[in-house]
């Protein structure tokens, strides 16, 4: 065989060996969306101060963990809080991961839970027609295969007008994941300007840190690290982090891993 020979064949080789992985790669095919609403400019409530920043660094944390980001800011309305929703929900294939993630105003009226957008009104009259029911999006959320999780940061400073009904009940889903800033009927703490509220700043740290464990370990983790900042805070000692439902699966953000086998070094 010639040298011309051998040199055709082993082209032809390298050929076969590249076809042979590029028919090989496998993909993932569920994929990871997150839809992050921030809301802190209002018009006829308090103004808040971290939101918008907070949203940016939990998007951050989770495009690293391999999800697509929809990130909207100052919905002003509840029209505008639902086409976000809805385009959000028809980029999502059934079985996709979702995840979402809220940062404002919340509160309820008559057992109803609601998302305030930047200029709702606090009239009992027409709370329900300008704000955004959260039962609404756990209802798309649970209606699906897929892993879902909800994350509301809400800021619950209570308004002398409303004040009996100005909190947000716990509620789950079967494959819903919801977690709370706070206990049902208590302030949440927003955080410093520029610091961010407790909730987004613990879970970011854990989204980076902690993406091998399972989302509930991960939750507890953030839970434990707000209780520790707020615990000695007389006004805030029921700001801790409230977890109801379950994803329906184990779920981690990257490959589960067997704590048992893992050694933490500094």
């Amino acid at each position: 065989m010639t040298v011309k020979q051998l040199y055709c064949l082993g082209f032809l080789f390298a050929i076969l060996i590249l076809n042979s992985c590029s028919t090989q790669v496998v993909t993932d095919p569920k994929r990871k969306w997150a839809l992050l609403m921030a809301n802190q400019s209002y018009t006829s409530k308090d103004r808040l101060q971290n939101p918008i920043a907070d949203a940016k660094k939990v998007a951050v944390a989770l495009q690293k963990a391999g999800f697509t980001s929809f990130i909207y800011n100052d919905l002003s309305s509840k029209a505008n809080m639902e086409k976000a929703l809805h385009y959000f929900f028809s980029q999502v294939d059934d079985d996709d991961t979702v995840w979402i993630y809220y940062a404002g105003h919340g509160v309820q009226e008559n057992g109803k839970n609601y998302l305030l957008p930047t200029q709702a009104q606090m009239s009992s009259q027409t709370l329900s027609d300008q704000a955004l029911p959260a039962q609404a999006i756990m209802q798309k959320m649970s209606n699906r295969k897929g892993v879902n999780i909800m994350v509301l940061d809400t800021c619950r400073s209570p308004s002398p007008r409303r004040t009996p009904t100005h909190d947000l009940v716990e509620v789950g889903g079967g494959n819903v994941l919801i977690v709370f800033s706070t206990a049902s009927g208590q302030k949440s703490p927003e955080g410093q300007p520029g610091e961010g509220s407790p909730l987004a700043k613990y879970l970011v740290g854990g989204l980076h840190q902690l993406p091998w464990v399972p989302l509930e370990d991960l939750f507890q983790q953030v839970g434990t690290q707000v209780r520790d900042e707020y615990s000695k805070q007389p006004k805030y000692q029921d700001s801790f982090v409230y977890v109801y439902g379950w994803t329906g699966k184990r779920f981690c953000l990257s490959r589960c891993l067997d704590s048992q086998n893992i050694t933490i070094t500094p």
